[in-house]
């Protein structure tokens, strides 16, 4: 007896041959039901309809991309990637403050911030001795001016493209930063700043019971993608996501 099981995979826009060349994993024993943009999964569950009426923004922040979507008139009217993300933050504070990048990834995550001028003058952190590690003292400001210019090049590239048209002027509802790197401080500042726009930190809406664990946006496009599945599937055949995702389905609205 064949078991057939439908799992939602994330890819980013790409080309019609490499998307094909993707699909054809089938061959390896795993069946690709739909391919589906990041920041329209994560949009299904950060925005509401109401908001995505009034017009919207939504930047997807993750590893190694920036995901956008804008919606006018409850209608996607932008969307794209930009091919900088959390990953190209903690290479630079590897780089620059020349420490691994396993530590750096750590730094970033516990001490960063987006925000200049907030530190106390000659303020340091104490990064501890470790297997392969000396320990080191690095000035928080230092750190904190990294990931800023770093951020600050991801939001100006993000706008020079969507001002390729004009509809950022109808995002009434403003903009809503997900993914995984939307967690380090001051980041819908600077957003706010670069955009002119109100900017806020969004995660999953549409969980109910046990949220805590779903509150996080770093998981905004994972829930994104099972709702979408939840959708596509209510119209096709009982198996597949159904079968394998029923009870957790049954805690979506």
């Amino acid at each position: 007896m064949a078991l057939r099981v439908g799992t939602p995979v994330r890819l980013p826009p790409a080309s019609r041959d490499l998307i094909s060349q993707l699909i054809e994993a089938e061959a390896a024993a795993a069946e690709v039901e739909d391919v589906v943009f990041t920041a329209l999964a994560s949009a299904q569950v950060v925005l509401t309809q109401h908001q995505k009426n009034l017009g919207a923004l939504v930047i997807d922040i993750g590893g190694g991309t920036s995901d956008y979507i804008l919606y006018v008139d409850g209608a996607v009217k932008q969307s794209g990637v930009l091919a900088v993300g959390g990953d190209h933050i903690t290479n630079d504070i590897s780089m620059g403050l020349r420490i691994p990048m396993t530590r750096a990834e750590k730094l970033k995550i516990e001490e960063g911030s987006v925000t200049l001028g907030n530190s106390l003058p000659g303020e340091t952190i104490q990064l501890k001795d470790d297997s392969g590690f000396a320990g080191k003292e690095i000035e928080r400001e230092t750190l904190n001016t990294i990931i800023h210019f770093r951020l600050r090049e991801c939001f100006e590239l993000l706008k020079r493209q969507l001002d390729e048209e004009s509809f950022l002027n109808y995002t009434g509802a403003g903009m809503f930063i997900t993914g995984g790197c939307s967690q380090l401080s001051g980041i819908e500042h600077l957003a706010e700043e670069i955009f002119d726009m109100p900017a806020h930190i969004a995660h999953a809406q549409t969980m109910s019971g046990l949220t805590s664990a779903f509150e996080n946006p770093q998981f905004s496009t994972a829930i994104g993608l099972i709702k979408y599945a939840q959708a596509v599937q209510s119209d096709r055949p009982r198996g597949g996501f159904r079968r394998i995702f029923g009870k957790f389905f049954s805690g979506m609205r």
